[in-house]
């Protein structure tokens, strides 16, 4: 009986290049021979934290995988509470009491600090940083004199200085620093994803390294963490000051970037500034000159992406919305339409052949708004007739659409789905109209030399 193993090797290679990664594993405990071959696919990530009880079995995989590795996925583990000047290098020396009140104070090994600055594994060029707050930032401890986590790590505002005493008080923030440091002096990295960035500055940032690190990468993840338990972040003045910060910190120095995706906390989208607890769009048009696939998600469409829009019609090829929105009637912001936004897009005469928008909900109910729980959203048979037949309509034909409308909340930064504008907006036609006429530029794009 003929055996995969009797594969050309370059076929098996394409063939297994496809496969889910736990069918590569589940293929490789098949036998010693299939999984000598798999090597490079299954060690092509090397996961790494920063806490002490893995160090062991990272130090293992290095030594026996390391020289297929080409791709650094790295967890940063965070705890509350302060720390003395030597306390990043006094790792596993705590107190038995300190552990029983606040929990293991996590810190920046030398391990770790040696695989984020390329010290190790120096040839990888993709890297992955994902922070991980104890408790999500829930809890005490989190600030100067044992104050709250939660919206409270960033409810003040914070010059450059306060940032470097902030950094000597809290060893939190300091880890952070400690960390983007060490990334930084990483040479070769084209490939980033910064995954639930801690809302706050560090001295690094003001580095020249930091920038020039940023300026040699070409495809950015980056993910905003976010507080939406009562009061929402956006509704105290430090978030902003970071998310005004976010262009000076970061994107104003990505001049070889050519894609970017851009993820605001769904509690806290992003756009439209100049109303109450809106967050700016932290992208310029002088920004990224050769951008050419943007995704944005959780952002609100607005006159400031058009303009980085109209500011790129000549690199830029592809543009993915997801879960984004428009501003409703209530917003403090003033109302934007979908058909402001579709029609502007469409007078900047970009070279887009790609367009995508998606949204997971657009409710249409105050039912369907609040409904909670693991399990879709089921409408009730005493809905108004005319929310039967927007259903029935877009059931039945797959190239209608609902737009979402929202404001958010004056006091706590919620946002809320406006139901009477979703309505209004499907049955007027006119978004819908507006994203046909700019789907059909986008497709006579396509079709371009």
């Amino acid at each position: 009986m003929s055996s995969i193993l009797d594969l050309p090797a370059e076929l098996l290679l394409r063939i297994t290049e496809h496969l889910p990664f736990h069918s590569i594993k589940t293929a490789s405990l098949t036998n010693s021979q299939l999984h000598k071959f798999l090597q490079p696919l299954l060690f092509k990530c090397l996961r790494a934290t920063n806490q002490e009880e893995d160090e062991a079995d990272i130090r293992c995989v290095i030594e026996k995988y390391g020289r297929e590795a080409e791709m650094l996925a790295f967890e940063l583990h965070l705890s509350p509470g302060e720390g003395d000047d030597d306390s990043l290098y006094n790792v596993g020396n705590e107190s038995e009491d300190s552990d029983r009140e606040s929990g293991p104070q996590h810190r920046l090994t030398t391990l770790a600090r040696d695989l984020l600055s390329g010290q190790l594994l120096r040839d990888i060029s993709e890297v992955r940083l994902k922070f991980m707050p104890a408790d999500d930032f829930e809890g005490e401890d989190w600030g100067d004199d044992h104050d709250l986590g939660g919206i409270h790590i960033h409810e003040d505002h914070e010059t450059q200085d306060d940032v470097s005493e902030r950094e000597q008080s809290l060893l939190w923030r300091r880890i952070i620093n400690e960390t983007y440091q060490a990334l930084a002096s990483r040479k070769g990295v084209k490939k980033l994803e910064l995954s639930k960035v801690v809302p706050r500055a560090c001295s690094t940032f003001y580095s020249a390294e930091w920038q020039g690190f940023l300026g040699n990468v070409e495809d950015l993840h980056f993910s905003l963490w976010g507080s939406s338990e009562d009061s929402h972040s956006n509704a105290v003045p430090g978030y902003l000051d970071f998310c005004e910060d976010l262009n000076d910190l970061f994107f104003t120095h990505l001049q070889r970037l050519t894609k970017l995706t851009l993820i605001a906390d769904p509690g806290n989208p992003m756009g439209m500034n100049g109303g109450n607890h809106h967050l700016p769009t932290p992208i310029r048009p002088s920004d990224m000159p050769k951008l050419m696939c943007l995704e944005l998600e959780n952002f609100f469409v607005e006159p400031a992406l058009v303009n980085f829009v109209r500011s790129h019609s000549k690199t830029l090829a592809s543009l993915s919305l997801k879960n984004c929105l428009a501003t409703s009637t209530y917003s403090d912001s003033g109302r934007y339409s979908w058909t402001s936004f579709f029609g502007a897009l469409r007078e900047c005469h970009p070279m887009l052949d790609t367009f995508t928008v998606t949204n997971e909900r657009v409710p249409l109910t105050q039912d369907e708004q609040f409904h909670q729980g693991n399990t879709p959203f089921v409408p009730s048979d005493d809905e108004p007739e005319n929310v039967k037949l927007i259903r029935k309509q877009v059931l039945e034909n797959p190239n209608l659409r609902l737009w979402p409308y929202v404001y958010l909340d004056d006091k706590y930064g919620i946002v809320y789905y406006c139901e009477e504008d979703n309505i209004e907006a499907f049955e007027a036609g006119e978004d819908q109209a507006e994203y046909d006429a700019w789907m059909r530029l986008v497709a006579s794009n396509q079709n371009q030399p």
